[in-house]
């Protein structure tokens, strides 16, 4: 598999994967395929997952071509070892301007958290497609307050104005610290050290008028009779103006009821300053999965897809076996006003980023949190109703651990593709190793 790289490289596609012997056949349907590691606690999930019925029909396209080295270069676009990254995104300017927008925090080694009261959103800028990104701006800095800024994406629109999404939380003391603001003058627990919470805030948008060099101040997305969002995908914008935004719940169980995470779309017809329901795109009750994080893109043809994530009940790395982790996809032919039933996909990674090329394939990339950790992505040859799974390209395979990917990208004038996503190569007990960084890939596909 591909190491790191300086320079173009012709990276060979994976070798086809074998399909699982176990369970019934599928008319018309893919089989799920093993992933490394798969014992039998895997199958068990497999066939719970098969009784459902929403395996995804078509794992590879028919009329796909015969599978092609993709070369590759890999990059560093932003690195500051005293800093922490997360989920970058990038925007195309009318003028060629490249922008890159990341969440920073200040590095803490050996730490992991993406709750931090140092998280901000800023943006970086590139004048030469990409290879080299500086004049950092901030977009959302609320750290004086005690509200940490999370998942900045930016969008540009028709008008050349810039939409900022993003979501914060509130930096709380954690149950059963002390209350240091109420320690009489001289108390000695006012030198302690208490452990932060995060509460969730929920989602906002600002927006620039002059190329992201100053921005409004936070605009609240708040929709009557939803919980609280997220959102990680760019906006969408309609022919007739208005936005569309996608968007996960943040809803937590009551202890009597479980609840699950579901996805909307959303639509504003003021730039972003307010939005309405539009409709709900998934609720994952029926498969028993959260459905988290989701990516879409809207074809030329009008055509919206979009790409959910998905994770079970529990902790750490486990909440992602089958028949979580899986990417289920929805569809609307009505610009969001009806969303299909959203099915399994092959694609197993998370969360999803989709990019219409020009030649009308569509790029699906996603994180790949298991060994070995990495960038992962596939191509449909068909507007998204298959998927070529059989040659999912492997874009890093050589990554530290599971804390890293949120891959996004954007197709460059001469054709190329560069894929922004955050990175680490971090080597146990090695705290010089750990930084998370924004990393890049140029692909030609």
């Amino acid at each position: 598999m591909m190491k790191r790289a300086f320079g173009w490289v012709a990276a060979p596609p994976p070798a086809q994967r074998l399909l699982e012997r176990g369970g019934a056949d599928m008319v018309g349907q893919a089989r799920p395929q093993p992933r490394p590691g798969d014992g039998p606690r895997h199958r068990g999930g497999w066939r719970r997952w098969l009784a459902l019925g929403l395996a995804f029909p078509g794992a590879a396209s028919a009329a796909a071509p015969a599978a092609v080295p993709v070369a590759m270069e890999h990059v560093i676009l932003h690195r500051d070892d005293t800093q922490y990254y997360l989920g970058p995104s990038l925007a195309l300017r009318p003028d060629g301007e490249l922008l890159l927008a990341t969440r920073e925090a200040h590095a803490r080694p050996g730490e992991v958290s993406h709750v931090d009261a140092t998280s901000r959103g800023v943006l970086l800028r590139s004048r030469d497609g990409g290879r080299t990104f500086g004049e950092k701006r901030v977009i959302d800095d609320r750290t004086h307050r005690f509200s940490a800024t999370q998942d900045t994406t930016i969008t540009t629109l028709r008008d050349g104005g810039l939409l900022a999404t993003f979501y914060s939380w509130g930096i709380a003391r954690a149950p059963g610290e002390p209350d240091l603001a109420a320690a009489p003058p001289g108390d000695p627990a006012v030198r302690r050290e208490i452990r932060p919470a995060g509460v969730f805030q929920g989602l906002w948008t600002s927006y620039s008028a002059d190329g992201g060099r100053t921005w409004t101040g936070r605009r609240a997305v708040a929709v009557a009779g939803l919980p609280p969002l997220a959102a990680r995908a760019p906006v969408v914008e309609l022919p007739d103006g208005s936005l569309l935004l996608i968007a996960n719940d943040f809803n937590r169980p009551d202890g009597r009821t479980r609840i699950w995470a579901r996805v909307y779309c959303l639509r504003s017809t003021d730039r972003g300053a307010t939005w309405t329901r539009r409709a709900q795109v998934g609720d994952g009750a029926e498969a028993r999965l959260h459905f988290l994080e989701p990516g879409w893109v809207r074809l030329r043809s009008g055509k919206l897809i979009a790409m959910l994530r998905t994770r079970g009940e529990g902790t750490g790395e486990g909440r992602e076996l089958p028949p979580a982790g899986h990417l289920f996809q929805s569809t609307s032919d009505d610009d969001g006003v009806t969303w299909s039933r959203p099915v399994a996909t092959p694609l197993w990674g998370f969360p999803a980023h989709l990019l219409e090329l020009r030649d009308g394939r569509v790029l699906c990339a996603y994180g790949y949190r298991q060994k070995p950790y990495g960038v992962r992505a596939t191509l449909s040859h068909d507007g998204g109703r298959t998927w070529d799974a059989a040659r999912e390209i492997v874009v890093r395979d050589d990554g530290g651990n599971s804390d890293l990917g949120y891959p996004f990208s954007v197709q460059l004038p001469d054709g190329t593709v560069l894929m922004a996503y955050y990175f680490n190569q971090e080597r146990p007990g090695d705290l010089a190793s750990s930084p998370r960084y924004v990393a890049g890939t140029r692909l030609r596909l």
